[in-house]
C-alpha cells in the first residue's frame, strides 16, 4: 500500500512539473497588426476610392487573384458561379419558368426543380458573397462620414448606399 501511495505522489509531482514547464505564453498572443493604418490614416481620397472600387468589384468579382481566387481545389461549382450577380440570377430565373436548364449541374437541378434548401451550395455561396458586400458598405459608411473632408464623399456615400443589397 505504502509503495503505491509513493507512485501517485511521484506521478502528481512529475504532471504538476510537467504543467508548470510547458507554458503557453510565449508572447503568441502579443502580435501586432498586419497593416498598421488606424481610421484616421486611411481617410484620403486615395484610400476611399480603392474601398469604392473594392465594393463595387464584389459584384462582379469571384476572387482577388483570378478565376480559382488563388485556390487549386475547390470544394463546388467553379469560381465563376460565386459571383454575386450570377447567384442572383441563378437564385431569382432557375426556380422559375423563365429558364430552362438542360444540364445536369450538381445544385442546378434543386434549384431548377425547387427542391433545395440552405445547405445548397449556390444559396449559401450567394448569402455569404451579400452578407460581405453588405458588411463592406456598412464599414464604408462608417469610416467615411459626410464631414472628412474628401471632395465627391456625399456622391460616394449616396452610391455605396445604393449599391447595399
Amino acid at each position: 500500500m505504502k509503495f503505491n501511495l509513493n507512485i501517485k505522489k511521484y506521478v502528481f509531482v512529475g504532471a504538476a512539473i510537467l504543467c508548470l514547464s510547458t507554458s503557453s505564453c510565449i508572447n503568441d498572443l502579443d502580435q501586432n497588426p498586419i497593416i498598421d493604418k488606424g481610421q484616421s490614416e486611411i481617410i484620403n481620397e486615395s484610400d476611399c476610392q480603392s474601398f469604392l472600387a473594392k465594393i463595387y468589384s464584389g459584384f462582379g468579382l469571384s476572387g482577388n487573384v483570378g478565376p480559382s481566387g488563388g485556390v487549386q481545389d475547390l470544394q463546388g461549382p467553379d469560381q465563376g458561379s460565386l459571383c454575386f450577380l450570377r447567384g442572383l440570377l441563378s437564385l431569382e430565373l432557375y426556380p422559375t419558368d423563365e429558364a430552362l436548364w438542360n444540364w445536369k449541374d450538381e445544385g442546378i437541378v434543386e434549384l431548377c426543380t425547387n427542391n433545395w434548401d440552405y445547405t445548397l451550395f449556390y444559396a449559401y455561396t450567394f448569402y455569404q458573397r451579400a452578407m460581405l458586400n453588405i458588411r463592406y458598405c456598412k464599414e464604408f459608411l462608417d469610416n467615411y462620414p459626410e464631414d472628412c473632408g474628401i471632395p465627391n464623399i456625399k456622391q460616394f456615400r449616396d452610391e455605396v448606399r445604393a449599391c447595399e443589397p
